[in-house]
């Protein structure tokens, strides 16, 4: 019980920025008809550089299309808990924030639920302006109704917000897991048949990763799976492992032993596809591909890439091609212009985003677009958003060639 207990928690640390999801059975709403001709491309996919949305979808995306009032709101954030994605994603609200006279704070709960909880009820009784709380599944319910009842302005961060009825609550800007599971398991075959000239999908093993335990990542695993039954579905063979019943907690080691025990079991196998919902467990599989003599045939590949950035600049990825991408910088320059324009009173709730309220819906949810970023590209991608934002967290505002690329996904 214990065991089980500590991976339980490990999970929620985890979730609570590597999943970064859709929120489970909200994820498939569309959004509302019209007044966003030149948000979206003609196949509704995604959207391009800031300067291409309208007026109405382009208030408070950019810090200067919401006016400061000069008054010095005093803001937190209070995440469950913090990793190098958390840090780029505060990093980024309190520039913003900051920028427009803002007093920030950010702090960790520890990895603690109760202590999460905590923190809120503090700041509220300290009369904060306004407050970003990094909710999840276990939290959501009284996360929402703390906030909503003390008439704080409030966001989620990076998934929606539910109160108990499972409503969502508050504007918010979260991934979709269908999208980019989906898209993950397209690329990977691209991938494959770009780089094995002689590769035939009816030689090759699906493998996935999953963990059954947190709902966006399983959603990213299962559209993953059923992207590969629907486009690859003569392959050797599709399988999903479940991580959480291999045990051994939130570490490489994990997928080392799951890909190692698969590897031995299909000696004959001649191409690998290994596909991860996020990047925690992607080096391990690299590992397991090199003891095997085998990172010529095997295609690992990831959602989200913030563990990815540090051996892409050491140039050792091996066996690990690529990731699909969203920048959690931007994520958090996406928010800090929201929460001003409501601490601002610049909009309701109702009004902020309001091109993409999804039918049946109060709020709007901005979905963040997705780049496939490797080896090749990734100097540029990230100068791409360095330049976005105004910064130079990475340290290649120089390398981009000038391309804009994708910052919304709208769906069809």
């Amino acid at each position: 019980m214990k065991k089980l207990l500590s991976i339980i928690l490990v999970l929620i640390m985890v979730l609570s920025f590597a999943a970064c999801g859709s929120g489970g059975s909200k994820q498939d709403t569309k959004p509302a008809d019209g007044g966003n001709s030149d948000a979206a491309p003609a196949d509704g996919g995604e959207s391009g550089g800031l300067e291409q949305f309208t007026a109405a979808s382009g208030f408070a995306l950019t810090p200067d299309s919401v006016k400061s009032t000069g008054e010095k709101y005093k803001v937190v954030y209070i995440s469950f808990s913090w990793d190098n994605t958390v840090e780029h994603f505060s990093n980024a609200l309190g520039k913003v924030l900051e920028g427009y006279g803002c007093e920030f704070t950010a702090l960790s709960s520890e990895g603690n639920a109760d202590t999460f909880i905590t923190n809120i009820e503090n700041y509220v009784s300290q009369k904060y302006d306004a407050i970003m709380a990094n909710v999840y599944s276990v939290t959501t319910g009284r996360a929402s109704e703390i906030l909503n009842e003390s008439g704080v302005t409030w966001m989620p961060a990076t998934q929606p917000a539910y109160d108990y009825d499972d409503n969502i609550v508050t504007p918010y800007v979260c991934v979709d897991d269908n999208y980019v599971g989906k898209r993950l398991m397209d690329e990977s075959l691209a991938w494959a048949k770009e780089n094995w000239a002689d590769f035939d999908v009816k030689d090759c093993y699906i493998y996935i990763i999953d963990v059954s335990t947190g709902t966006e990542l399983h959603n990213r695993c299962l559209a993953m799976e059923a992207e590969a039954k629907a486009v690859a579905g003569d392959a050797y063979k599709i399988e999903i492992g479940d991580s959480i019943a291999e045990g051994g907690g939130f570490s490489p080691e994990v997928a080392y032993n799951m890909c190692v025990r698969t590897f031995a079991a299909n000696p004959d196998v001649k191409y690998w596809i290994v596909l991860h919902p996020f990047d925690y467990y992607a080096t391990g599989t690299c590992r397991a591909a090199e003891d095997y003599n085998m990172v010529d045939r095997v295609c690992t590949a990831t959602c989200n890439g913030d563990n990815y950035l540090p051996i892409l600049k050491d140039g050792t990825s091996g066996a690990w091609r690529f990731c699909v991408y969203w920048d959690n910088g931007l994520w958090g320059y996406l928010y800090g212009c929201g929460l001003y324009a409501l601490v601002s009173g610049a909009c309701t709730p109702e009004q902020l985003w309001n091109d993409y309220i999804a039918p049946g819906e109060k709020y709007a949810g901005l979905q963040m677009a997705s780049v496939v970023m490797g080896p090749d590209n990734f100097k540029n991608v990230l100068g791409f958003y360095d330049n976005l934002i105004g910064d130079n967290f990475f340290g290649y505002k120089d390398e981009w060639d000038g391309t804009e690329l994708p910052i919304l996904y709208k769906p069809e």
